[in-house]
């Protein structure tokens, strides 16, 4: 049975420039291309997904980017799970979490698990 999409929200002029920083940034790290997908930027690491940024719309939060962890990375998920800004999706061992936006400082955490989810994608 496959999986319901999480909820895509429209997003703001706030996130917008955001994500434009945010894109700047990855696109610039090796061999990262960046694509457009259903209102968001999907950011691959070879032929591997590791990101998706808003575009004109989020997954699961608003003000948000999504990140991939691997599955085997329990270590990694426990770190994400006492981060505040890090939230979960549905069921116990989620592909996908989101990372929330609420200021510019918290630009520094996107890049810094954006980059925990780069090198996990090989």
């Amino acid at each position: 049975m496959k999986r319901p999409r999480p909820p895509l929200y429209k997003i703001g002029e706030e996130m917008k420039a955001w994500s434009a920083a945010l894109q700047d940034e990855v696109a610039s790290w090796p061999g990262v291309t960046i694509r457009p997908m259903f209102g968001l930027f999907g950011v691959y690491r070879g032929g591997n997904i590791f990101a998706v940024l808003p575009r004109t719309r989020t997954m699961n939060l608003p003000n948000s980017i999504g990140f991939r962890l691997p599955e085997g990375s329990a270590r990694l998920r426990s770190r994400a799970r006492r981060d505040p800004k890090v939230h979960f999706a549905q069921g116990d061992n989620p592909k996908w979490l989101v990372f929330e936006i609420t200021r510019d400082d918290d630009l520094r955490g996107a890049i810094e698990w954006r980059a925990r989810s780069f090198e996990a994608a090989r």
